[in-house]
């Protein structure tokens, strides 16, 4: 359900997106030569040339719009971070189509010419019309879920005075989107009753297992003080299930964790996996990641070439291994390397940890895991907003399910991007070295996020050189 909902929202805002582009595009043309906003001394090309141009966005712009993650839609998401990734997606468009007709007219295909002026007009309409257009598309879903459709599904720990609070709040404010499935409550006395409408359905032991029969979205904790114990327990239950919990503030003073403050219609709430790498930082850092991606793939095009020709002169199978991992919030995605070992290295074995010796790898698979060179492709990932430039290292799923269950707060390393490097590697916690120091070391990472920290482990990453005594 989950899955469809989602994938129903980011057709419903892809679609939104392309048409508003669409339908700016047409009015740059409209306002450039019929209405001449700005003199035309140059005539115009027919306009046939221009519309062919409408098939070129239809392809290009989804997957623009989808590299700086505007299809990641989340309930509070920043207005400032949406309209800043728009900016430059249409920015970043408007260069490719330009560069496009540049080459086809240095090939002689064609003698078409775009209008400057028309593409800056294109540019600010195209940005406008986007951002009204998905504030409208907000609105008619805010309307629907006032209509209970599409909700996110909520549980309240504890039914006492301030569960009761927080869920009449709730209530009060269906423009949220929230349905409330119910309370877990250890009062025997409570089991069954209602409160404003919501039952009680458990109790709090069987917090992991409601939670998954009943799809929950987001768990709001309202336990009293003493409770602390339990209060931890389910936060790392939580954690476990990649689900979103919340905590009433006046509840729990001692968290040790980073924390930030949310509100209900004015009443505070805490949010116990906190982390600075939100709002503008989380722009500033993805701009980054994007320039030093691009720029990495075009200038390591000629080491790539060699890199792959070598990989098919000494064995047989693809150039490119493509790895399964678990990244941002749970999700999976596609790692890229290159191959370094024989092809169906895991056919027999199974997911396994590579080895020192391994008797696997490629005569020059060895020499790339050595000095890193097959984690290259990894800014394809990066590029795509699979991974960050800096960022704790993905893990491959089986192995995830494996550590979360001996690791305390494991699944929290999941709150931000992976990265091709990050601090637990460059401290040497990498290859066969301990699980636990690598948690250590991320989780200090994501808590303690500023640009100048990663500009730090790309000069350590860049200084120390990719060569490490764990790298096999």
């Amino acid at each position: 359900m989950l899955k469809r909902r989602a994938r129903i929202t980011v057709f419903l805002f892809a679609s939104a997106d392309l048409l508003s582009s669409i339908l700016a595009y047409l009015l740059s043309i409209y306002l450039r030569f019929t209405l001449q906003v700005v003199p035309n001394t140059k005539g115009m090309f027919p306009i046939r040339q221009y519309l062919y141009l409408v098939l070129f966005m239809v392809a290009v712009w989804p997957l623009i719009f989808r590299v700086h993650g505007l299809y990641r839609l989340r309930r509070g998401r920043s207005r400032i971070e949406e309209v800043f990734s728009i900016v430059t997606s249409v920015g970043l468009g408007i260069l490719i189509m330009l560069a496009t007709v540049n080459y086809m007219q240095v090939y002689g295909r064609t003698t078409f010419e775009l209008s400057h002026w028309m593409l800056v007009i294109f540019f600010f309409a195209n940005v406008i019309l986007t951002t009204v257009g998905r504030q409208l598309l907000r609105y008619l879903m805010e309307l629907a879920w006032k209509q209970g459709k599409n909700l996110l599904q909520i549980l309240i720990v504890g039914a006492g005075d301030v569960g009761q609070n927080v869920g009449e709040r709730i209530l009060r404010h269906s423009e949220l989107g929230y349905k409330i499935k119910g309370y877990l409550d250890d009062d025997p006395r409570k089991a069954g009753t209602e409160y404003h409408g919501i039952p009680v359905i458990g109790t709090t032991d069987q917090f992991d297992q409601i939670a998954r029969e009943r799809s929950i979205d987001l768990a709001y904790i309202a336990l009293p003080i003493e409770a602390h114990k339990k209060i931890l327990r389910i936060v790392n239950l939580a954690s476990h299930e990649c689900l979103e919990v919340r905590i009433v503030p006046d509840l729990l003073q001692f968290m040790a964790i980073r924390t930030s403050l949310e509100d209900i219609d004015g009443m505070p709430i805490i949010n116990p996996h906190d982390t600075p790498l939100k709002g503008w930082n989380s722009v500033t850092k993805r701009l980054m990641d994007i320039v030093f991606s691009a720029a990495a793939l075009v200038g390591l095009a000629i080491p790539f070439g060699v890199i792959a020709a070598l990989i098919k002169l000494t064995s047989r199978g693809p150039v490119f291994y493509a790895q399964e991992r678990m990244g941002m919030d749970g999700g999976k995605f596609m790692i890229y390397k290159f191959r370094s070992m024989q092809d169906d290295a895991e056919k027999e074995t199974g997911p396994v940890w590579a080895r020192k010796d391994d008797p696997r790898r490629t005569g020059i698979g060895s020499f790339l895991r050595k000095y890193s060179l097959d984690e290259l492709p990894q800014f394809y990932n990066v590029l795509r907003g699979d991974m960050s430039l800096v960022g704790p290292r993905p893990e491959r799923p089986n192995f995830v399910e494996e550590f979360k269950e001996k690791i305390p707060q494991y699944m929290l390393r999941h709150k931000v991007r992976s990265g091709i490097t990050g601090w637990a590697q460059v401290h040497g916690w990498r290859g066969n070295t301990s699980i636990e120091k690598r948690i250590e070391y991320d989780l200090y990472y994501i808590e303690n996020w500023s640009l100048k920290l990663d500009i730090r482990i790309l000069w350590l990453t860049l200084r120390r050189g990719m060569r490490h005594r764990n790298a096999y």
